[in-house]
């Protein structure tokens, strides 16, 4: 099966950070037939896009709370992951490129990988405000 593009990864790390990519990355092993040897990059992915914005509320920023930094932290290590995956399935890439195929339109699972990753994002950053005692 042809995967998603790389615009795919881009897209979703700029609006979704981490989750998304990883989420993204995940469904390219799948189609790909590679989930086992990618394992360890998708359970990097998601751990690294569920530590940031905790990271953020609990070490960087615990008496207030900048929603644009917070961004700028989540788009950057989504980048990273999704450089990582890139990396991983950059083989596939090339050969697609070559041969000329396209894969599918990213637009329906980029959109679904983001809002499922700012939901999960803002759950757990309003939990750890919630949870913090008051300075």
């Amino acid at each position: 099966k042809p995967i998603l593009p790389v615009g795919a990864l881009i897209g979703a790390a700029f609006f979704g950070g981490a989750l998304a990519v990883t989420i993204i990355g995940a469904d390219n092993a799948r189609r790909l037939g590679r989930l086992n040897k990618d394992f360890f990059w998708i359970l990097l992915g998601f751990a690294t896009g569920l530590a940031a914005p905790a990271i953020w509320v609990l070490v960087l920023e615990p008496d207030g709370f900048e929603r644009s930094n917070l961004r700028i932290l989540v788009r950057g290590v989504g980048f990273a992951i999704a450089g990582v995956f890139y990396l991983a399935h950059r083989y596939a890439y090339r050969s697609m490129q070559m041969t000329g195929r396209e894969g599918p339109s990213p637009w329906v699972p980029v959109i679904c990988a983001v809002i499922a990753a700012v939901m999960l994002q803002a759950v757990i950053v309003a939990f750890l405000q919630h949870a913090m005692p008051p300075a």
